[in-house]
């Protein structure tokens, strides 16, 4: 018998408030379908590996879920489109791939669910096409500093923000992801 171990993170589905998804520290991924009164195993995320950091759960359907990693030894990135049972690596990306580098987040513009945000150890990526191929936002002429994120949000008034390990706060508008806010810089 398994017991829900220490949560790492826990999201609910936006399209349905009942389904809930927990990552736990060495105990794989968990699915509630009553708002977190009662849990199922869902596995181990893929080939068995319990190190999962986060999870995201898609705007509009939620069995379609996404997994990082911040470990050296493994891909990064996956997607589920049933709940957790089978897995696809989106970190490799046909056209353009992540680099091969922890990542810390997925995070699904609400408006468009091929266009996927990933928070890593150097900076924010973005992906218009599902996971395809991935361009980097922290590139170029003005570009912010690099910071190994801590945490990726989403957020419904359409800004990406990206939170480094106690080192600075960034914000992008996705309409024009060539400028960004330095929030603030802090040291935590």
């Amino acid at each position: 018998r398994r017991s829900l171990a220490s949560v790492r993170d826990i999201q609910f589905a936006p399209s349905n408030p009942d389904v809930v998804y927990a990552v736990t520290v060495g105990g794989g991924i968990w699915r509630s379908t009553d708002s977190g009164s009662s849990w199922d195993f869902v596995g181990q995320g893929p080939n068995g590996d319990t190190r999962i950091d986060s999870v995201t759960v898609d705007w509009t359907d939620e069995s379609r879920i996404f997994i990082a990693y911040k470990g050296t030894d493994m891909r990064h990135v996956f997607r589920s489109d049933d709940g957790g049972r089978t897995w696809t690596d989106i970190s490799g990306g046909e056209r353009s791939p992540l680099p091969d580098i922890p990542a810390c987040r997925v995070q699904v513009d609400n408006r468009n669910s091929n266009v996927l945000y990933v928070g890593t150890d150097i900076g924010v990526f973005r992906s218009s096409d599902g996971g395809r191929g991935f361009t980097d936002l922290l590139y170029g002429d003005g570009a912010p500093p690099r910071i190994a994120l801590a945490s990726l949000s989403y957020e419904v008034v359409r800004s990406v923000v990206g939170a480094g390990d106690g080192f600075a706060l960034l914000a992008f508008q996705p309409a024009n992801m060539n400028s960004y806010a330095e929030i603030g810089i802090a040291h935590f």
